[in-house]
C-alpha cells in the first residue's frame, strides 16, 4: 500500500489512465482551485519499485491531458503537444493530435 501525501486534490477530478503509455495505470489529480483552474499532478506508476512517482514534467504544463494512444501523444494545450518517444516526453512542432 502506497499513501499520496503533498498536495490538496479536488474531489469532482479523479482520472485513472495510462498516461506515459507503459501499460500500467496512472493517476491524474486535480488540483485546481475551482473546475476552469487547469492545475494537474500526475502520479505515474513505477512498475520497477511498484510504487506511484509523482511525475514534475507533465506537471509544469497546464491544461487538461488528452489522450492519443495509437501515436503515443498527450495534447495539454494548443502550446502542448507530448510525443513518448523511448521512455521520453518529446514535443511535437504541430498543435493538434490527429
Amino acid at each position: 500500500m502506497q499513501t499520496l501525501t503533498g498536495f490538496e486534490a479536488q474531489s469532482y477530478s479523479v482520472t485513472y489512465a495510462d498516461m506515459n503509455y507503459d501499460g500500467y495505470f496512472d493517476i491524474v489529480l486535480d488540483v485546481g482551485d475551482d473546475v476552469m483552474d487547469e492545475k494537474y499532478i500526475y502520479w505515474l506508476y513505477d512498475s520497477h519499485s511498484k510504487k506511484f512517482v509523482r511525475n514534475k514534467t507533465l506537471e509544469a504544463i497546464s491544461g487538461y491531458p488528452n489522450r492519443y494512444p495509437h501515436k503515443k501523444q498527450l495534447y495539454l494545450n494548443k502550446d502542448a503537444l507530448l510525443e513518448r518517444v523511448n521512455g521520453q516526453w518529446k514535443k511535437m512542432p504541430c498543435c493538434y493530435a490527429d
